[in-house]
């Protein structure tokens, strides 16, 4: 899958991205410490990453996740960003989790809005997706800031949900609904 704004090209990770990713990663240690849960001991290899595409792309085949990289379209080499719609549901639900990052060399661009928007398009358009829901910390303002961007509302506020940086912190529950009245379940 291959969608294109502006200035990225928002594409799914494939296994030519393996040390892409991997870079991106290690470039942004420091930076995600703060916000993404432990990672396992064998994160900053190229092993992981190739089993963790390959899990990416089974799912993508299943309907059941897709998993992005953001690169800018002057260079299509580098990832600046990455983005997940995971835990694709169907049935009477049809939606699914958003989840996001974005390296620090590229925060406060609008690369992560601008790219999320095409993102949200295709969920919504193309996977008839009613609902997405994303979660972030609830001290963590870049993320409100980007979700209130593209028009998520937050519906609630969930203590201790996630075990991050050695504690359990609190995140922020959203979600953005379509409002397109064609989009309901196919029996």
């Amino acid at each position: 899958m291959h969608l294109e704004t502006p200035r990225l090209v928002v594409r799914t990770r494939t296994s030519e991205d393996v040390k892409g990713v991997l870079a991106y990663y290690i470039r942004n240690h420091n930076h995600f410490a703060c916000v993404g849960p432990a990672r396992p001991v064998d994160f900053y290899t190229e092993a992981y990453w190739t089993d963790s595409i390959a899990k990416a792309v089974a799912e993508f085949e299943a309907g059941t996740g897709v998993h992005m990289v953001f690169v800018r379209r002057e260079s299509q080499r580098e990832i600046i960003a990455t983005a997940s719609l995971s835990q694709i549901a169907r049935k009477s639900f049809l939606a699914c989790y958003l989840g996001y990052g974005i390296d620090a060399g590229h925060e406060g661009q609008g690369y992560m809005t601008e790219g999320l928007r095409a993102l949200i398009r295709h969920a919504f358009d193309e996977r008839g997706l009613h609902r997405i829901m994303a979660n972030h910390l609830a001290d963590n303002v870049p993320s409100a800031r980007v979700l209130d961007r593209l028009g998520f509302e937050r519906g609630g506020l969930a203590k201790d949900y996630l075990y991050i940086s050695g504690a359990w912190r609190s995140h922020v529950l959203t979600a953005l609904t379509n409002t397109d009245p064609t989009c309901v379940p196919r029996v």
